[in-house]
């Protein structure tokens, strides 16, 4: 009965949709002139206009159009290549950005899969998601196929990971005694490395956010706007490069002290004295100081939250390895049976791995992305998404 009746149930479901949203317009229409006249609002992307207009024309119905303006709350349809397209699902997990502020996807969306790998992390594991994908994804629907493709890069990610933190199911490539790996061993990150390298990323997209937040700042409401923004910039990026390359002995200790002095004073002015340059510089001190004593705190605790990726690396290995020394010893010495016994530990063991990494891969780079990206690049959100008024579009059965 469900093959027979899903194609008439999905028909009668997408009338029944059509005529909502029709209800929906017409209760949203202004009737005046003791009901002669119909005001209707409506909101169009710019590369339909032309048909629309044309369509009204041939109608003989008046219309204005206008550019929206900071105060109106429009609908939002994001615009990305085929890449970035597929986190536009991931995104709308949390919110989309309002029409006002810049798509923070294209932006976030190599930090996602460069995070997932990082956490999943081993060769075995992004194999088995990659050649699932690619046998699954055309026999899905449509609607599924981009998370099939999506999965794709993010099992090519937990490879590439895999390879680099040297683990294949559970096994260390690092502890490894096999001859011809020696010299590929130096290119891989052992715990220590694993654990600078994540605090190194986490920094660089801190940064970036921050740069974006300036940027956005900027276009909507002027220069002046994000002076106190590119002044923190300034601090941290100049007297950071400062000191490693005091680190690296690049400069002397004269040079780099005369370096902090300049990078530290340029970005202090601008926080503290140049925040609104509208206002009285008193108050912009008081201003500079409380955003100061935020900000010094803010990063302490995003830059320690990227932790994480180190820390899900690590346990997913560990489990792994452990789940092999189980199936090891626990299989015994009888022969014929102790190898299938192995296999089948194994297979239980790392499935259960597989799953319960997976979703910490999934969840924790939202979470850094949420919250440490989204807060440094001044996400506000609070958009809606946009769905034309149109008829519904036949889907295909599923069955």
């Amino acid at each position: 009965m469900a093959v027979e009746y899903y194609n008439t149930i999905k028909s009668a479901q997408s009338e029944i949709s059509e005529n909502i949203d029709f209800a929906k317009v017409i209760l949203n229409t202004k009737i005046e002139a003791d009901n002669r006249v119909m005001l209707l609002e409506g909101w169009c992307p710019e590369e339909s206009e032309e048909v629309l207009n044309a369509y009204l024309e041939s109608t003989g119905v008046y219309y204005e159009t206008a550019i929206p303006t900071e105060e109106d709350k429009v609908p939002i349809k994001l615009k990305n290549n085929k890449f970035t397209k597929l986190y536009e699902m991931i995104g709308e997990l949390y919110d989309l950005p309002n029409y006002h502020e810049m798509d923070l996807t294209p932006f976030f969306a190599p930090f996602y899969m460069l995070f997932f790998g990082l956490c999943l992390g081993d060769v075995g594991y992004g194999l088995i998601f990659v050649i699932a994908a690619i046998i699954f994804r055309p026999k899905v629907s449509e609607a599924l196929k981009p998370i099939f493709t999506l999965l794709i890069w993010l099992g090519g990610s937990t490879v590439v990971m895999g390879a680099i933190t040297g683990n294949v199911f559970g096994y260390s490539l690092i502890d490894s005694e096999i001859s011809w790996l020696q010299e590929a061993k130096k290119y891989m990150l052992n715990a220590d490395k694993l654990f600078t390298t994540s605090l190194i990323i986490g920094a660089v997209q801190i940064m970036f956010g921050m740069v974006l937040k300036a940027i956005n700042q900027a276009r909507r409401y002027g220069f002046a706007a994000s002076i106190a923004t590119w002044g923190w910039l300034i601090i941290i990026l100049g007297c950071g490069a400062t000191y490693g390359l005091e680190s690296t002995q690049t400069v002397n200790a004269q040079l780099a002290k005369y370096m902090y002095y300049g990078f530290g004073g340029i970005g202090a002015l601008m926080v503290f004295l140049l925040n609104d340059i509208k206002r009285n510089p008193l108050i912009n001190m008081g201003a500079g100081l409380w955003d100061a004593y935020n900000m010094v705190l803010g990063l302490m605790g995003d830059l320690l939250s990227y932790v994480r990726l180190f820390a899900l690396g690590i346990s997913g290995s560990v489990m792994g390895f452990v789940f092999n020394d189980l199936a090891i010893n626990l299989s015994g010495n009888i022969p014929i049976l102790s190898p299938i016994f192995m296999i089948i530990i194994m297979l239980i063991g790392h499935g259960l791995n597989i799953f319960m990494s997976s979703l910490s891969s999934f969840v924790h780079p939202m979470r850094l992305t949420f919250v440490e990206f989204y807060k440094n690049a001044g996400f506000e959100g609070g958009g809606k998404k946009y769905r034309p008024f149109a008829a519904y579009k036949e889907e295909k059965t599923l069955f």
